[in-house]
């Protein structure tokens, strides 16, 4: 692995923007999970988190390895959406992005890859506000 600059693109995940309870504590992808900005306060019916599919959900927590963020992310609304494609599920949220791009500095060959999702402190988002119902085919 070489040198990654400052500002390098790392990964342009797709993803859905879906109701908070669906990042809760009881899901095994919660860690995964990123809380959207100025969706509401935590526990709000309306707040909502980002499920990202591939590499997305598996880059360390800075705050739990105890270590600085060496990436930022941001999100992108997807923009193209076919209208034959918009589901009015509300529990199925909506596609956006996840961009992933190196913070200040520069990452060197073999170290780790690490960010601050900014959870809020008091963040507890429990699976009790709703339900997910899973279908085996």
């Amino acid at each position: 692995c070489a040198h990654i600059p400052a500002g390098a693109l790392v990964e342009y995940c797709p993803a859905r923007a879906v109701p908070a309870w669906q990042g809760g504590q009881d899901f095994l992808w919660a860690l995964g999970a990123f809380p959207l900005q100025g969706s509401g306060q935590v526990g709000d019916s309306d707040q909502e988190v980002v499920l990202p599919w591939g590499w997305g959900m598996l880059y360390g927590e800075a705050g739990r390895i105890g270590t600085s963020s060496n990436l930022t992310w941001w999100i992108e609304e997807e923009q193209d959406t076919d209208s034959s494609e918009v589901d009015e599920d509300p529990s199925r949220g909506r596609p956006c992005r996840l961009i992933l791009a190196v913070a200040s500095r520069g990452i060197q060959p073999g170290e780790e890859l690490v960010l601050e999702r900014n959870w809020p402190p008091a963040a507890t988002l429990a699976a009790s506000t709703g339900s997910l119902d899973i279908v085996h085919a």
